[in-house]
């Protein structure tokens, strides 16, 4: 190695040295530590502190960094973050979220699920789908099977195809003001 490229290298950080701390309160200029000082979340602590917690404290010259939570009493929530990230992203060949109660997904402006190549399996005792202004269906083949069907429409209910059948076992029954047919 010449002596330009080893005069191109960063200088060594600091010694680190590490500390357990109670956490006392999260402020908006960082974390009070139960000895009086702030420190910072570092980006790899991805469990956020809480009030309370035991953390690990890694000492960078006069900088605190929070690396990891070490304790944290029963019944309290958990919330993964990275700080000052923008975007979080999880990338394996796969990815299970367990819960024994709930699991919800919130988001202010668009969610998307997709199986681009495979298939979306949907299983609930109770299936509901909600929507403000539209729902929308592109399919090229729609397989509907229940034990009974209702569909209502405040205005108009309108079925279309190149060719239509409706077929019944028992009766068919058209009910109107006014019929149509042909």
């Amino acid at each position: 190695m010449t002596l330009s490229a080893l005069s191109h290298r960063p200088s060594p950080v600091a010694t680190v040295r590490c500390e357990a701390h109670h956490l006392l309160a999260q402020t908006d200029l960082g974390y009070r530590l139960d000895n009086g000082n702030l420190a910072r979340l570092a980006t790899s602590c991805l469990l956020q502190p809480l009030p309370d917690d035991q953390v690990l404290v890694a000492w960078c010259g006069d900088t605190a960094y929070i690396t990891d939570v070490l304790s944290r009493a029963a019944d309290q929530p958990a919330e993964l973050t990275v700080a000052g990230a923008t975007r979080l992203r999880l990338a394996h060949a796969r990815l299970d979220l367990q819960a024994s109660e709930r699991i919800n997904l919130h988001c202010l402006q668009d969610l998307d699920l997709q199986a681009v190549a495979g298939s979306l399996s949907l299983s609930a005792r109770n299936l509901v789908f909600s929507a403000i202004d539209a729902l929308l269906e592109q399919v090229r083949h729609r397989i509907t099977r229940a034990e009974q069907v209702c569909m209502r429409a405040r205005g108009l209910f309108r079925l279309h195809g190149k060719d239509s059948f409706i077929t019944a076992d028992a009766d068919v029954r058209i009910d109107g003001e006014r019929i149509n047919v042909g």
